[in-house]
């Protein structure tokens, strides 16, 4: 009885070891792909915070390297950054975490870095992701894999505004699941001709580009412009600088009295980095602006002349 004692103690001793019973250190961690020369995002889904987590990686250079390492400080999603530096051709993922003074560490995953790619984007076309988020489960400790599907609203082939003389960025909207938000990474910005000078105090050019920023909606994202630009409130001309009659905008406006001309006016969002697979997105348009119901003569379909 006492042999039987000794092993029963040890067995339980085993168990409580691979499998900790205080709460369970996470739901879910889920991992972006690795990209060489940008950061990856990887998150941790807990009930209980205060757990202590690391990330690590080996490889052809590196044994069990940390790259990522932090406490999970609130229930929910926990974000953490690694910015690639030990990544190579070929890699191994661990994750590691504390609990009851103990260090646990999970079953490798292996991991290669991903390339860019290109994609023009017709018509509200929805992208699916060539490569997959690889997910760690803690009820069964396996590795599982999603990709990422990307739908568009009013990324059509032709934008009719609500206001023939403004582009709002409002209007264009990128949809995906809210577990794949916190890896939803893009560089946006939006070129347009710069059709007889209109844009000539913003550039020169033949065409002009307009950085954006990313805006976060209950949905997905949406955009905004990311410079600080002025519009004059009677010719809707725009310049870069402050000027008298001019005032600050988020939206892009063309010029009054410019309706014959839109057909002229070509216009694409680029969008770089965009998704888990880093890709260059373009999206090309053209404005179909409809005319005031009344106002000017030009811009509009009743208009009162003098005789």
């Amino acid at each position: 009885m006492k042999i039987m004692s000794i092993f029963l103690t040890t067995l339980v001793t085993l168990f409580i070891k691979v499998t900790p019973t205080e709460g369970a250190p996470f739901d879910t961690v889920t991992l972006s792909p690795l990209y060489l020369g940008r950061d990856s995002t990887f998150v941790v889904d807990t009930r209980y915070p205060v757990k202590n987590f690391e990330f690590t990686i080996t490889n052809d250079l590196y044994t069990d390297k940390v790259i990522a390492e932090g406490i999970t400080t609130k229930r929910g999603k926990n974000i953490f950054t690694y910015n690639n530096q030990y990544t190579r051709s070929n890699n191994v993922i661990k994750v590691r975490y504390k609990q009851n003074n103990t260090w646990y560490t999970s079953n490798p995953i292996n991991m290669s870095p991903v390339y860019e790619g290109y994609q023009v984007l017709k018509d509200n076309t929805v992208i699916n992701s060539r490569s997959s988020l690889s997910v760690l489960t803690f009820t069964n400790q396996a590795w599982t894999s999603r990709h990422v599907r990307h739908s568009f609203e009013n990324f059509n082939g032709m934008y009719i505004p609500n206001y023939y003389h403004k582009i709002d960025f409002a209007d264009f909207e990128i949809h995906l699941a809210e577990a794949n938000m916190p890896f939803f990474k893009c560089n946006p910005s939006l070129v347009i001709s710069n059709v007889d000078g209109v844009f000539n105090d913003i550039s020169t050019s033949t065409s002009v580009e307009f950085p954006l920023d990313l805006v976060e909606t209950s949905s997905g994202f949406t955009f905004a412009l990311k410079d600080t630009y002025y519009v004059h409130k009677e010719t809707l001309l725009m310049a870069k600088i402050k000027k008298e009659g001019y005032v600050a905008t988020k939206y892009i406006f063309l010029p009054r009295n410019e309706m014959q001309k839109q057909d002229r006016y070509k216009a694409y969002f680029a969008m770089q980095n965009f998704g888990i697979d880093n890709d260059f997105v373009k999206h090309n348009f053209e404005l179909k602006a409809l005319k005031n119901i009344i106002g000017d003569c030009q811009n509009s379909e009743y208009c009162i002349q003098r005789l």
